[in-house]
């Protein structure tokens, strides 16, 4: 992961055909402060919002200041819904790198702000489509964890497969479902 600052890792490391092709650059100049994005918050709930939705760009899980957002979120008595590749679940020494805690507990924080994670998910062995060794495993891991943690329990589910269709894995649709 590249280190932007010494407070937050910003940007994703994968190599992904889908992030490079569609969405990189896509987002110029800096990432949004903690305080702005309180504001698009407030500014959101005030005109009636139900959910807030964090995807782009690098994964919202990177951020060191996430619970705090999820909690502002949660304040304003809205549902925090996050697309994350899951890597910061899966992997315990990237969770502790930037949280200081496991994946466990970040899935325990997760789950008490009430939130709903869409993982990242194009084949069950996703490394070529990222260019990463180890990814799959990683998510795997972490679609476990929330799983034991019972955010597949609720109706609606508060656990979702973000997947990104690809010509060339159209044929394992059924399979991902599985």
């Amino acid at each position: 992961f590249k280190q932007q600052t010494a407070y937050e890792i910003k940007e994703c490391d994968c190599s992904s055909d889908v992030c490079s092709s569609d969405l990189k650059g896509t987002q110029q100049g800096e990432k949004l402060s903690q305080k702005e994005i309180k504001q698009v918050i407030n500014e959101f709930a005030d005109l009636g919002g139900k959910s807030i939705k964090f995807l782009g760009e690098g994964e919202p899980l990177l951020r060191k200041d996430i619970f705090e957002i999820g909690s502002y979120v949660k304040d304003k008595n809205l549902d925090l819904v996050l697309f994350d590749s899951g890597n910061e679940i899966g992997d315990d020494n990237l969770a502790k790198k930037i949280h200081g805690i496991n994946g466990e507990n970040i899935a325990n924080n997760l789950n008490e702000l009430n939130t709903t994670m869409i993982i990242k998910y194009e084949g069950k062995k996703q490394d070529n489509i990222v260019g990463k060794e180890g990814y799959s495993e990683r998510r795997q891991r972490a679609l476990e964890i929330l799983i034991n943690k019972g955010f597949n329990k609720d109706h609606p589910t508060r656990l979702g497969l973000g997947i990104v269709l690809l010509k060339e894995k159209y044929k394992e649709i059924p399979e991902n479902y599985e």
